[in-house]
């Protein structure tokens, strides 16, 4: 039995960062909407230090935000990272060509393009990230925007099937919990002391006591 839904879990370290797994794929929860079940996420290994040019995606791990929790939110577009690539990427496809300058860096420069189509030739690597569809109006000209656009992340809604059961056993003053295999888990609702589950074990139900007998005298 578990007391979250797998897959929503957060995880915090002791420098108050919050991260999630999407699709396998760490990210760095920059705020939380819950009003409207939405996160704000930006992929970790990009936006830590020296991140954009020590990636981890060996082997590609492309940002996958559809998923059976989570659905891409408004806005977002997605963009390609080209490492190290012997043929040049056109410029009317690219938004820019930068160098990585840092001792540490695992790649010598990145290009960036818009288009799903395009695939330079003999690229030590590649991945697709979404970033705000507005960071592609200008502020992807240098190193810094780029670095930048992907720090202001992206916005996710989490769903899944038994939301709706999961906020009424919430209502009814109960803890959502959860059982089953991670693919078709199954909501049980834990109930505080003088309540009870109804038949369907997902909402708390107030016990009434009987009134004691009077007693003769």
């Amino acid at each position: 039995m578990e007391c979250g839904r797998l897959g929503l879990e957060l995880r915090c370290d002791n420098k108050n960062t919050t991260t999630i797994v999407i699709s396998d794929i760490e990210y760095r929860v920059l705020a939380i909407h819950r009003d409207r079940h939405i996160l704000r996420i930006a992929r970790e290994d990009l936006i830590k230090y020296d991140g954009l040019c020590s990636p981890q995606i060996i082997p590609t791990r492309n940002s996958v935000l559809n998923s059976e929790l989570f659905s891409p939110g408004l806005g977002y577009a997605n963009v390609t990272l080209f490492y190290d690539c012997q043929s040049s990427i056109s410029s009317r496809s690219t938004l820019g060509f930068f160098p990585c300058h840092n001792a540490g860096s695992t790649y010598s420069n990145v290009s960036v393009a818009t288009r799903n189509n395009i695939r330079p030739k003999r690229c030590s690597a590649n991945v697709t990230v979404p970033i705000l569809r507005s960071s592609l109006e200008g502020s992807l000209n240098s190193l810094l925007g780029l670095k930048e656009a992907l720090k202001r992340g992206v916005e996710v809604q989490w769903y899944w099937k038994d939301s709706e059961a999961c906020g009424k056993c919430n209502d009814s003053g109960g803890a959502c919990g959860f059982f089953g295999p991670a693919e078709n888990q199954t909501v049980f609702c834990y109930c505080p002391f003088m309540f009870d589950n109804s038949h369907d074990d997902r909402q708390c139900i107030r016990i009434v006591s009987s009134p004691s007998p009077l007693t003769a005298r």
